[in-house]
């Protein structure tokens, strides 16, 4: 459950919000891959989530009803993906997929 995204309706490159245990939280595009950082106490700290053998070309999130009352906040995520294998490079697919809260 995320509450108090920093965004408004819109398309980001990066998402910021507060998780259910009150933590910030951040996903963004960075070195080809993407990162998720959360706090540790002195700061943002990122780790890479996505595999070795993959790149990340492109990111966006595009917030939906965040703070809305009667509708759930919704994200939909899109971004390209290729494989780092050289002989492979050039095919890249397209991903969206959108999440919804249940309970908000």
């Amino acid at each position: 459950q995320g509450v108090n995204f920093k965004d408004n309706y819109g398309t980001y490159t990066n998402l910021k919000f507060t998780n259910a245990v009150c933590k910030p939280f951040e996903y963004k595009l960075e070195d080809d891959a993407i990162k998720r950082g959360f706090d540790d106490g002195t700061g943002m700290v990122f780790q890479k989530i996505t595999a070795e053998t993959v790149s990340i070309s492109a990111l966006r999130f595009t917030l939906m009803s965040p703070g809305s009352k009667k509708v759930p906040p919704r994200i939909t995520i899109n971004f390209t993906v290729a494989s780092r294998n050289p002989a492979l490079k050039n095919i890249m697919t397209n991903v969206q997929t959108t999440v919804s809260g249940r309970n908000f």
